[in-house]
This record gives C-alpha cells, sequence and structure tokens, in this order.
C-alpha cells in the first residue's frame, strides 16, 4: 500500500495554550501537516500554529443548516458568522474557510440562499471555501460554489468489506467516520486507507481525539502514522481484532414481545376479552348493538387495546427512526426540533412521544365523541368502540418489524410504519359512523360534529405540514445524512 498522503486532524482545542501546544507537537512529530479547527484560538497557539507551518482548515461552526437558515438569518447567526471569519482571516496558515458542515447541499433554493454569504467571504480575502458534507449525502455538480469538499468515509459493520466511495471527484477531502460500535478498533481505520489510497492526491482527515487515544494506546500506531505521511510504503500491523456483527436494533422486537406476551395473558384471563376479540370484525353490527345496550360493560378491554396501542406506535416509529435516519441525521432532527430531546436525546424519547401522543389522541377523540353524542350515557361505550380496531395494529406492526429484521427497503417500512398512525386516525371516523347510527335525531349534525371536523382538523395539518419549507427540508436534510 503506497504512503506518502497529506493528513490533517479535526482538532478539538483544548482550554489550556500549554496543553494545545503539546498536542501541536505531537501532531507536528506524527507528520500532521493540516488542522481543521474552530476559533477562538488564543494567540500563543496561533503563532505556534504558523511556526510549525500547519495548514489550517478554518471552520465557521454552523451545523445541519436549511435553506430558511442563510435566507432568513437572525442577528446571533449573522454576528456568528462576522466574528468568527475574522479570527481566521488575515492568518497566513489559513488556507480555507468552511461555512457550513451537514447542509441541504442539493437544493437550489439553498444554494441560492448560501450565495452572499459565500461572496462576502471571497471579498473578504478567503483562499477557499469549503463545505462538510456526510457519507450519505450525494455532492453533484449542484454544489460547485465550493472550492472543495470534506466528505465523510463512513465505516460500519456492514460495509466495511464492501465499501467503496461515490463520486470522489467531487470530495477535496476524506473524512475518517467509524461507526461508534467499531469506534475503537484499528482495521476500519485501515480499510479507510485503502479505499482512498487511489486517490493519493486528496489529503485526509482523522479526529483528533481518535488519534491521540490510538496513539497512546497502541505502541505501533504512532509509526504507522508516520510512514503514512513521510515514507512511500505504509507500515501497519493490526492486533488481532474481531469486529462486531451489524444487527438491527432489537428494541422493537423486544416490544413486540412483550405485547404479544401480554396480549396472551390478557385473551386467558378476561372471558369478556376472549369472547368478543373477533366478534367486532365477524359480527361488527351484533358487537356495536351489544356495547349499546350495555352487554359489554367493563372498561379494563378497552384501556388494555389502547395502552397496547400507543406500544406499537412506540414500536413502529422506533423501526420507521432506524430505518431512515443515521445517527447523524437523528442528531439534526433533534437540532431543529429539540423539543424532541425533552425525554432525551437518544432515539428512544422519539418513541416515547409517539407513546404518549398516541394515548392523548385516544383520550380525545373518546371525550370528543361522548360529548357529541346525546344518548351515550358511559365512556365505557365509546372507549370499547373506539378502542377495538386499534387491533389491527397488532399485526400490521408485526409485519413491520419482521420486514424491518429481514433488511426490508426504508421506503417500504417508511409505509408500512405510518400504517399504524393512520389506523388510530381512521378509529375516530369509524367509531363516529357506528356511534352516529344509535343517535335519534340529528345523525347528520353529529356526523359533521365529529368526523366532519377531524378531517378537516387532519387536512389543514396535512396541508401546513406539506408547504411548511422548514419542516419539509428539516426532514429532507435528516433523512439525506
Amino acid at each position: 500500500m503506497t504512503a506518502q498522503r497529506s493528513v490533517g486532524v479535526e482538532w478539538d482545542i483544548p482550554q489550556k495554550p500549554d496543553v494545545a501546544i503539546q498536542q501541536l507537537n505531537q501532531f507536528n512529530e506524527l507528520g500532521i501537516s493540516i488542522l481543521k479547527l474552530t476559533p477562538p484560538v488564543e494567540p500563543l497557539v496561533w503563532r505556534k500554529i504558523e511556526e510549525m507551518g500547519f495548514t489550517v482548515y478554518g471552520d465557521i461552526d454552523i451545523s445541519y443548516p436549511i435553506t430558511e437558515t442563510f435566507a432568513e438569518p437572525d442577528s446571533s447567526l449573522i454576528l456568528k458568522i462576522q466574528e468568527k471569519s475574522a479570527a481566521l482571516l488575515n492568518r497566513p496558515s489559513v488556507k480555507a474557510i468552511g461555512l457550513f458542515e451537514y447542509g441541504l447541499i442539493n437544493e437550489e433554493r439553498f444554494q441560492s440562499a448560501i450565495a452572499p454569504f459565500i461572496t462576502e467571504l471571497q471579498n473578504a480575502g478567503v483562499d477557499s471555501i469549503y463545505y462538510k458534507v456526510s457519507y450519505q449525502q450525494r455532492a453533484t455538480s449542484n454544489t460547485r460554489r465550493a472550492d472543495f469538499i470534506i466528505r465523510d468515509i463512513h465505516i460500519t459493520p456492514a460495509n466495511i468489506n464492501t465499501l467503496s466511495i461515490s463520486n470522489p471527484k467531487w470530495a477535496g477531502v476524506f473524512n475518517f467516520s467509524p461507526a461508534a460500535s467499531v469506534d475503537q478498533y484499528l482495521t476500519p481505520f485501515k480499510k479507510f486507507l485503502s479505499v482512498t489510497a487511489e486517490y493519493a492526491d486528496k489529503p485526509l482527515l482523522i479526529d483528533s481525539n481518535w488519534l491521540l487515544t490510538k496513539v497512546e494506546e497502541e505502541p505501533t500506531f504512532s509509526t504507522t502514522i508516520q510512514t503514512l505521511t513521510n515514507q512511500a510504503e505504509l507500515i501497519f500491523p493490526v492486533p488481532s481484532e474481531s469486529l462486531p456483527n451489524d444487527h438491527t436494533s432489537p428494541t422493537p422486537i423486544i416490544i413486540l414481545l412483550l405485547i404479544w406476551a401480554s396480549v396472551g395473558l390478557h385473551y386467558n384471563s378476561s372471558p369478556l376479552y376472549r369472547k368478543s376479540l373477533f366478534r367486532y370484525f365477524s359480527a361488527h353490527k351484533f358487537f356495536i348493538d351489544d356495547i349499546f345496550q350495555r352487554h359489554i360493560r367493563s372498561v379494563v378491554p378497552a384501556i388494555f387495546l389502547i395502552l397496547q396501542n400507543a406500544f406499537l406506535i412506540a414500536a413502529a416509529i422506533c423501526v420507521v427512526r432506524i430505518a431512515i435516519f443515521s445517527p447523524r441525521g437523528f442528531d439534526a432532527l433533534l437540532y431543529h426540533i429539540p423539543s424532541i430531546a425533552i425525554m432525551g436525546s437518544s432515539g428512544i424519547s422519539l418513541s416515547a412521544w409517539a407513546f404518549l401522543l398516541s394515548l392523548a389522541l385516544a383520550f380525545i377523540s373518546i371525550i370528543w365523541l361522548y360529548i357529541s353524542h346525546k344518548q351515550i350515557n358511559s365512556l365505557t361505550q365509546v372507549a370499547t368502540i373506539y378502542a377495538w380496531p386499534l387491533q389491527v395494529n397488532l399485526v400490521v406492526t408485526s409485519i413491520l418489524v419482521v420486514l424491518f429484521s429481514a433488511g426490508a427497503a426504508a421506503t417500504l417500512i417508511m409505509i408500512i410504519g405510518i400504517l399504524p398512525i393512520m389506523i388510530q386516525l381512521f378509529s375516530f371516523i369509524i367509531t363516529s359512523f357506528d356511534a352516529a347510527r344509535y343517535s335519534s335525531s340529528r345523525t347528520l349534525v353529529y356526523l359533521l360534529l365529529t368526523s366532519g371536523l377531524f378531517m378537516l382538523i387532519m387536512v389543514v395539518l396535512l396541508i401546513w405540514g406539506l408547504t411548511s419549507p422548514s419542516l419539509t427540508e428539516t426532514l429532507s436534510l435528516a433523512a439525506s445524512l
């Protein structure tokens, strides 16, 4: 494997200048020639950088921008760009400035929005402007406003043996980006060097903390980096490593198994539930008659089904999140919709919100249907009629989890993953029509006050979501990362 590569680090600058200078000395000994950094930088550290002859890629530190970020910038963003660019300009070591990382690069509206900022930086004397893009983003000619692109090369247990670089000509720098599950191993780094070897003219970028940790942990790794940067042949002894297997998240599978177990327990312990389980679908009219004639009096089966449905929707959302959003994509989603992180920044927080919103929707729906109907004397009647069709979600979510575990396409997962939400929404409409049959008067008014108004609200929310550029672009960006 040929060596003599330009290698840089994405430098997490220590707060103490003496520690920063110590790290610069380490980088210099290893043959590191490029520093990607974000101001502020202490004057003493700047002097050391320039004395040692490092090339600096400055970073303005804007992450996950959408069109609105630059088209309607707030004062804090403008001030941030001015302060950080001022700290980088007129520094002879700074050869390029990065305007943002992981943006919506292939949207023409986004490219138009960033144009004035790029022009301003160019007029200020910036040599080159770059963006940083994720491994999933497809850089095209639409990214021509950048002088070069830093491209993540993401390595996972699933792709380490089949890894290749798509659209290499659009990348000016390759960034080593291992998945968290293989971050502690050296084999992914060796694979990174292998797949980028034929593009020897393009620099490599490594996280500084990862590099310094490996230098400390592996006695021969310093020699590896030195031969990579200074010699014709790379010396890279890799210790015997067994990488973890790539596997799907067990969370939705565990939830589903627990739900099936609870269904079996409820079926065996509740004669009422056991006798009525299939009657809603096989003898619908008689089932509804039983409800309104108070033959089914207990609210327990309805409560169980509503809770079961909330867990099923949480599991479905968990599957869709894993299939559609990478960890970085989910970070972008949290960045633009921070309320999701109220219950934690992990992926499970989205499922927790889905669980709570499902319960809230069920509660509001039952109360709404009850107070709109003058002949219904008990909330149990409405709750039972509303809850029974939600059992379909047990079948739908089971199919979804099986397809997910089998590695089905993300598009198919997304389509099926939406169905449990749609079924709960339609449960309101079905219940209103069933209840309307037992309204002695003003049936049409009841339907207008329930199904009619409900569908109107849903249509308004749908139109708002589809026509909200910030929401659609946020979802598009998160899915693209």
